[in-house]
Formats: C-alpha cells, sequence, structure tokens
C-alpha cells in the first residue's frame, strides 16, 4: 500500500494521531486479495458469486472530452471501481486484515476505519510502527 500519512502530536501528550490516506485506494486493490478475503467470510457466502462475476474481467474506463466523446479507453484489470456498491465491500474486505494485524500487535491503540479512511490514535511510538506495517 502506497501512503499518504499526517501525524498530530500534542506537546503535553503522550498521545498521537495517524491520518493514513491511501493513494488511489479502490485502484490498488488486488482482486484475489478481495476474492480470497471474501471467501474466508462465511457469512457473505450470499454474495460470493455477484462479488465474483463484478471482479472476474477488466472494467472499462474511459476519459471523454467536453461533448461526452469517447477519447481513449483503458481496461483495469485490478481494482474495484469506487461507487460500485460492491466496491465499498470489496475494498473493506482487502483492507481488513492489515488494520487488524494492527490493532492486535498494537495492544491500546484505536482505530476507526470507514471505508479508505482510518485515522489511529495511540502512543507515537505505536503510530510509528503502525505507519510501516
Amino acid at each position: 500500500w502506497k501512503l499518504q500519512v499526517a501525524m498530530q502530536t500534542h506537546p503535553s501528550s503522550d498521545v498521537c494521531l495517524l491520518a493514513p490516506d491511501f493513494v488511489n485506494a479502490f485502484g490498488a486493490v488486488r482482486r484475489t486479495v478481495v476474492l480470497d478475503a471474501l471467501h474466508q467470510q462465511p457469512l457473505l457466502r450470499p454474495l460470493h458469486k455477484v462479488i465474483t462475476w463484478m471482479l472476474a474481467r477488466p472494467n472499462a474506463l474511459v476519459y471523454l472530452d467536453r461533448s461526452k466523446a469517447i477519447i481513449k479507453t483503458f481496461h483495469a484489470a485490478d481494482g474495484v471501481l469506487q461507487g460500485n456498491a460492491g466496491s465499498s465491500l470489496a475494498f473493506g474486505l482487502a483492507i481488513h486484515p492489515m488494520l487488524q494485524r494492527i490493532a492486535t500487535d498494537l495492544s491500546g491503540i484505536v482505530i476507526a476505519a470507514f471505508l479508505d479512511d482510518a485515522p489511529m490514535v495511540g502512543t507515537p511510538a505505536q503510530i510509528l510502527q503502525a505507519a510501516t506495517m
């Protein structure tokens, strides 16, 4: 994962805030990671077919000019389309193991993740370690 990181520490506190920003978050997700994570979640079994279908083939991405004529078409074979209802779930499945590992390995760190925003609060040492995991 490629991250842009903002860190804020109060001078008289031992608490630090990390606000990671995933660069090209939805586009950086590997579809194989999503599908592996999906199949490990029994509660999501009813969604297996639709998510697998959604990720089975490359998505056509088009650039349009001002008159809405197609200038160029690209095919994305990885990543998930932002704005697609299933993509939010797919992205969450892809980053869940990483966030779970951080929460497990760094006892006491607080993570409040929602899609591609995952602010974390902890000691400066915990935050520095989380930023490198």
